[in-house]
């Protein structure tokens, strides 16, 4: 039998609807829906994924983890009561079946027999699924990213159709900046490992442009984050700097998303007040700064005012005027950043080379110098020196 005809089967004997879920709660079959059908429900079906705060409390109350038929009450969401039944393989559980149980008669014993009966022709399936995909499968993730356009379009409708991820903002491409001494094999390794994780669902992309990358089927990136944080260090690896990039809803491969996260992780791993992880979205500035050209020495011909604070040796001037414009002149909040007094902060400023005065008090060129201060340093740290 198909999984579809299982789950039609059972829901004729059932006399009421029934749905399967992968890990990710994400409709892999359904029956036809009876009367019992909710708007939770129907949402789901019709977008192929169960909304965000449905999401967050199913984790909540760890129903990828239980081990038998459990009541899972939906009133918060507008929702009927569920019955959640794990399909297990082994000690895993690699699906889960539901049941809409509110104002519906009491489950007999005749009736688990053949939830029961279904359950196991789905694990058997689903399994068969699994081994037949395998080999097939990381045919697929290894186009993904593949220089050839065609090539990677088409590896991401399979995996789609494959259900490895979903299209649009329900996936979200992680790139690992793994320390330069770890071998190659070596990330590909942790890759694999962080590939078997059952919550949250990551594919392993492989190593790209030097990041290892990771596709999860989620935006709880921090979820993501802690189970890499465990891997690294059972690893024996230090912390990597991660950058995210979430699909956008009408890209058609992973190549963008990938390209994405490889730049907000280089941004991360430069950038000291962008701690361990971040998205690319929330980095518009540094993106910037990191597509200009990587070479110190254009600052000279972008802002001379810049070049000239970057290149003395004394760093309290370029302190005190990059403070002073990263809080957009506010007089009050400088002083504090900086701890000292505002006849201070006037006294710096009223000393600083004309070339640097000049620049404050010109529109373009305090932008130009702001910038330009902020492009210095960040190829600096590239290169492993300070300003």
């Amino acid at each position: 039998m198909k999984l579809q005809e299982i789950v039609d089967e059972l829901a004729r004997t059932l006399g009421r609807s029934v749905v399967v879920n992968d890990l990710d709660y994400t409709p892999i079959a359904a029956s036809e829906q009876e009367d019992d059908v909710d708007e939770m429900r129907r949402r789901a079906l019709l977008k192929r994924t169960t909304p965000p705060e449905a999401r967050e409390y199913l984790e909540g109350l760890h129903i990828r983890q239980i081990r038998q038929p459990t009541n899972v009450p939906m009133a918060p969401f507008g929702g009927q009561e569920r019955l959640a039944i794990p399909i297990r393989s082994g000690d895993q559980t690699i699906a889960l079946l539901w049941l809409i149980t509110g104002d519906k008669p009491v489950l007999r014993s005749v009736d688990y027999a053949a939830i029961d009966a279904a359950c196991e022709l789905i694990r058997v399936l689903l399994e068969q699924e699994a081994d037949r995909d395998g080999g097939e499968a990381r045919g697929v993730i290894d186009a993904l990213l593949s220089s050839d356009d065609a090539t990677a379009r088409r590896a991401f409708r399979e995996a789609v159709d494959r259900r490895m991820f979903a299209p649009g903002p329900g996936t979200t491409v992680l790139a690992l900046r793994i320390d330069g001494s770890v071998s190659e094999m070596d990330r590909l390794t942790l890759g694999r490992r962080l590939a078997t994780t059952r919550a949250p669902r990551v594919l392993s992309l492989g190593v790209h442009r030097g990041p290892l990358l990771l596709a999860a089927r989620t935006t709880d990136v921090e979820a993501v984050a802690q189970v890499v944080s465990h891997e690294l260090a059972a690893a024996g690896m230090a912390p990597a700097p991660i950058g995210t990039a979430t699909l956008d809803e009408a890209e058609s491969d992973l190549v963008g998303a990938a390209d994405r996260a490889v730049i907000a992780a280089r941004i991360v791993s430069r950038v000291p007040s962008v701690a361990g992880i971040a998205d690319i979205a929330d980095l518009g500035f540094w993106a910037l700064i990191d597509s200009v050209a990587a070479d110190p020495e254009a600052v000279r011909v972008y802002s001379p005012a810049a070049y000239a604070l970057c290149t003395s040796e004394d760093p309290t001037q370029r302190e005190t005027v990059e403070t002073y414009l990263d809080v957009g002149g506010n007089v009050r909040v400088a002083c504090e950043k900086l701890h000292i007094h505002r006849t201070t902060l006037y006294y710096r400023l009223d000393n600083l080379p004309d070339t640097v005065k000049d620049a404050l008090d010109d529109g373009p060129r305090r932008s130009a110098l702001h910038m330009s201060m902020k492009l210095f340093q960040y190829h600096r740290a590239a290169a492993g020196l300070h300003a």
